[in-house]
């Protein structure tokens, strides 16, 4: 069973002529609504920059460096500060 999503939330953009008539033409050949098209990828876009801007990538190297960080023994001067009170406690 289909679950319904009320929508109630609504977005205004003001675009030029040119910008509408591209965005129509789009729509039309996905057979999609204007609302549809724009709001899909809208919402795509906005997953991809905050993608971007929220995941570290690192090259191959630097991958490797960190992997054998990871697995490298806990330094003693590491260990005494983890062994602390916090000081917010």
């Amino acid at each position: 069973m289909a679950t319904i999503i009320q929508k109630s939330s609504r977005l205004d953009i003001r675009l030029t002529e040119e910008q509408r008539a591209l965005i129509e033409r789009a729509a039309a050949l996905t057979g999609s609504t204007i609302t549809q098209w724009t709001a899909r990828h809208l919402i795509e876009a906005a997953r991809r920059d905050i993608d971007e801007e929220t995941t570290l990538r690192l090259d191959d190297a630097s991958f490797d460096a960190f992997l054998a960080a990871l697995e490298a023994p806990v330094p003693d001067a590491a260990k005494e500060l983890m062994a602390r009170d916090p000081q917010w406690a």
